[in-house]
């Protein structure tokens, strides 16, 4: 123990009688400062990629729950009335140019020649009135006559 004490008390004397080395602190000071810039550098980045990615906006929306719900509620409404509206106006037009080209066809031309007589403004009224069933079966029946009348075959 005594050995202890008497090199501590060496080593202590030692350093108080040569003074700092200050190029070993200088050194010291450069190479923290550098790693205090990188941190900086760093950490101004960080920033700016939080301020970039709109973090706080999104820590905002998740503070308020009942603004996210009316949120996507209307988000999901505006995406259901899009999916009608474009799906009404693709199958107008897919109807549009079937009538088109079908018309032109020999037998399916003629029934829907028929089924668009049948639907004009004055057999409207009529289907109203009546049940869907009975017009559709009154429009069959008359397309059959039609195309039986139109299509007979010669009797030798």
């Amino acid at each position: 123990m005594a050995n202890t004490v008497s090199s501590k008390s060496t080593t202590v004397s030692k350093s108080k009688s040569s003074g700092p080395d200050l190029t070993e602190l200088n050194a010291d000071l450069q190479a923290a400062s550098g790693r205090l810039l990188e941190t900086t550098g760093a950490m101004q980045s960080f920033t700016q990629a939080l301020a970039a990615s709109q973090f706080r906006e999104f820590v905002d929306y998740m503070g308020r729950p009942w603004y996210g719900f009316w949120f996507n509620l209307l988000i999901g409404v505006a995406r259901g009335l899009g999916f009608v509206i474009g799906a009404t106006v693709v199958v107008a037009f897919m109807v549009w140019i079937m009538s088109r080209v079908l018309n032109q066809l020999p037998v399916v031309g003629e029934f829907f020649d028929t089924l668009s007589q049948y639907l004009s403004q004055d057999h409207l009224e009529q289907i109203q009135n009546q049940s869907f069933t009975e017009s559709f079966n009154q429009m069959m029946n008359q397309y059959k006559t039609n195309l039986l009348e139109n299509y007979q075959t010669p009797t030798p």
